[in-house]
């Protein structure tokens, strides 16, 4: 028991609430299985080539926060201008997004499904698209909402009755964890497609 009480305080004041006992630097990972404790191995692959052109050992437990690191780390070897990052939706972090962007690097990938409003009958967010140029939103009755107030974190938009009553479905789900990262992301890549096209008529 005495063991066992030193192992708690261990584990306790570990940063990340783990300790391993057969490996000191080993983390528990997130997997579609039972999970397993080791580490989080990313690579950059060149897709004209097909070769690992960025690797990267880490014990974080999911791949929520490498995005940026690993496409700046396979730009650099490149030595391209720009670069194109494709990756799955574990990846998918407004902040990285908007690193990546800044770093002249395009990133696509899919939005995780994080609400669970979709399994209640309401709407999800992709049932919702959004116009740039107005920095609205088009619901599916075809109708906008319209932006009322915003925070430094938040955009509020309103609720739509018509959208509700058409399509007779309950409340679509709040857009209020919509950080600011996101927004930033969509307006610089509207620049950049306003400049392209300012440039290709010059």
């Amino acid at each position: 028991m005495a063991r066992l009480k030193k192992l708690e305080a261990r584990m306790l004041n570990a940063p990340d609430k783990q300790i391993s006992l057969t490996d000191p630097d080993a983390r528990s990972m997130k997997t579609r299985g039972t999970g397993i404790v080791g580490y989080n191995v990313q690579t950059a692959v060149d897709t004209e080539h097909h070769m690992i052109v960025a690797h990267e050992v880490t014990n974080s437990g999911s791949d929520r926060r490498q995005l940026a690191n690993m496409a700046k780390q396979a730009k650099s070897v490149i030595a391209t201008e720009q670069l194109t990052a494709v990756a799955d939706r574990g990846y998918y972090r407004g902040e990285d997004i908007l690193d990546c962007d800044k770093a002249n690097i395009t990133s696509y990938l899919p939005k995780p499904q994080t609400s669970g409003n979709q399994a209640k009958g309401q709407f999800g967010r992709d049932a919702f698209r959004y116009i740039a140029e107005d920095n609205e939103y088009e619901c599916p009755a075809g109708l906008r909402l319209v932006q009322l107030r915003k925070s430094p974190w938040i955009e509020f938009f309103s609720p739509l009755v018509a959208c509700i009553s058409d399509y007779g479905n309950p409340s679509p789900e709040n857009d209020q964890d919509d950080y600011s990262a996101d927004h930033q992301v969509r307006q610089s890549r509207m620049k950049n497609v306003h400049q392209d096209a300012s440039q290709d008529h010059t």
